[in-house]
């Protein structure tokens, strides 16, 4: 398989959805194209001055994202008997407890971790939704 990297609008770091990215199930491909959208804002929001509260929710929607996402995805492949699924339940974990991590710092006043969230959610949409998910579920 080739491999896909993230494109972006250069003049506004965001993220471009391209059709090689689908994974063939429209629900799934829907939520990572919401997923993309709540990057995209972020990235608007951390170049704009922006409050605790505005990084709040976007946190609450990446872990909206996250356990309705996860979950569908997971449900699939254990309905495919997939040999992937023990490791995207590990993944998923590891991302669900990170967004926990970071809600809880941004609560306190913690906004230097903004940086690092944006680094993880693009290092996440590199590595995981477009090739531990393509692998698992194409």
């Amino acid at each position: 398989m080739a491999e896909e990297t993230v494109s972006q609008d250069q003049s506004t770091n965001k993220l471009v959805w391209t059709d090689s990215w689908s994974v063939g199930i429209p629900i799934l491909d829907k939520q990572n194209k919401e997923l993309m959208v709540t990057i995209n804002h972020l990235h608007q929001v951390y170049a704009d001055k922006y409050e605790k509260e505005d990084i709040l929710t976007i946190i609450h929607q990446l872990y909206s994202y996250c356990t309705t996402h996860t979950s569908a995805e997971e449900n699939i492949l254990r309905g495919r008997k997939s040999e992937f699924l023990e490791f995207q339940e590990i993944h998923h974990a590891i991302f669900l407890d990170y967004i926990i991590e970071v809600e809880q710092k941004v609560s306190q006043g913690n906004l230097e971790v903004v940086s690092e969230l944006l680094d993880f959610l693009n290092t996440w949409w590199n590595e995981h939704i477009l090739k531990i998910d393509r692998d698992s579920l194409l």
